[in-house]
């Protein structure tokens, strides 16, 4: 498979196209000469166009000339939304970070020049496929632009993340945030069902639990997430979508360098890796969005330094070869205790590498307590 590598910095393309001949594909950067460029955009089965420079030329040339072509768009971090959903108007196909994100670059290559329209001769339905999956496109566009800061690091805790969908929309979700001075909050939210409406329900959670952060920051009270899970619930019902919510909350008290969760039926439960080895936070709750009367229980736990604690969604289990449910629980606490805080590492060792989508959406957070004080985020 030919690839046409589009970036007006050689130093980006170079290292690039190399990466993409040891994926075993044929990457060429596109000719100068107007004929040249249309005679290797024609041999090309798909085109990555940095958002270096002048994208919109670059990607408007490749649309004139070749727009059956899929066109994925590079960027060494997640770019502002307006730009994902200008690059997608425009006749973008999918979006990957690069370099960090090699470990999905051939994934979404495969997910993006496979067919997946086999008999579809109807032209009226062909065209309705493609406005469909344009429309679901620019929706994981939305949702990756309101993931946070990747990895982020607040008064000395580093959180870094990846989700990974069966889909083009996730229902699986991530967030953190400072609320106080002296308190941040992370999640890890896995909804129900796959699909529009599942991801729908990510943007309501990351408004709702936005809203706490207003709630809480302005007073200066401590967080309990116990209370926010409550809160929450309630808020999916008012919703009265058809779905529940599995979300393991934590807040991270920066003074007293302390954890203190409460789960709401997420699982397996994240594992907490310390001096002593890995162990799990056990926990239990009911998902949000199921029964008006919840509860949650609290539990806190001491953050040392050079800890971590790693969050993976259920997707990851369905991924995993291992015979039998106690041997994966088993299986992610070594790879925690071994490659953390390395999300790269830990899903290889777990025999999820090849980054293949799975049954279900597969996430990953993990919150560590660096050594040394990092700079703090505003």
């Amino acid at each position: 498979m030919t690839i046409l590598v589009m970036d007006d910095d050689d130093s980006v393309a170079s290292p690039l196209i190399h990466h993409l001949c040891e994926l075993g594909y044929e990457a060429v950067a596109p000719a100068k000469a107007v004929v040249a460029f249309a005679e290797s955009l024609d041999e090309a089965q798909a085109v990555l166009c940095s958002f270096n420079g002048s994208w919109p030329r670059r990607l408007e040339a490749v649309r004139a000339i070749a727009r059956g072509v899929p066109v994925l768009m590079t960027a060494p971090q997640m770019p502002p939304a307006e730009d994902l959903l200008a690059a997608v108007r425009a006749g973008a196909d999918d979006f990957v970070i690069w370099p960090a994100g090699r470990g999905e670059l051939d994934e979404r290559i495969r997910a993006n020049t496979a067919d997946r329209r086999p008999g579809a001769t109807d032209p009226a339905l062909v065209r309705f496929q493609a406005d469909l999956e344009r429309d679901q496109r620019a929706g994981r566009q939305v949702q990756r632009a309101m993931l946070p800061t990747n990895p982020m690091v607040i008064s000395g805790y580093r959180l870094s993340h990846q989700v990974r969908s069966s889909l083009l929309l996730s229902g699986d979700f991530v967030d953190y945030f400072r609320i106080t001075d002296r308190q941040f909050l992370f999640y890890v939210a896995d909804v129900s069902g796959h699909g529009a409406s599942s991801a729908f329900l990510t943007v309501v959670l990351r408004n709702l639990s936005r809203r706490l952060r207003r709630e809480f920051h302005p007073r200066g009270n401590g967080a309990d997430p116990a209370n926010m899970l409550v809160a929450l619930n309630g808020d999916i019902l008012d919703y009265e979508i058809d779905k529940h919510v599995a979300m393991f909350m934590g807040v991270v008290d920066v003074e007293d360098h302390t954890l203190t969760y409460a789960n709401a039926g997420h699982f397996p439960h994240p594992v907490y890796v310390g001096a002593d080895g890995g162990e799990f936070l056990a926990a239990t709750g009911k998902p949000l969005g199921l029964f008006l009367q919840v509860s949650y229980r609290t539990r806190t736990v001491p953050f040392g330094v050079g800890d971590h604690v790693v969050v993976f969604s259920d997707g990851v289990l369905d991924a995993m070869d291992a015979p039998s449910l106690t041997a994966k629980e088993e299986c992610l606490v070594e790879c925690a205790v071994r490659r953390a805080p390395d999300i790269d590492a830990m899903w290889g060792a777990a025999g999820v590498r090849d980054a293949t989508p799975g049954p279900d959406d597969m996430t990953c957070l993990v919150v560590s307590r660096e050594p040394s004080k990092a700079e703090p985020q505003p």
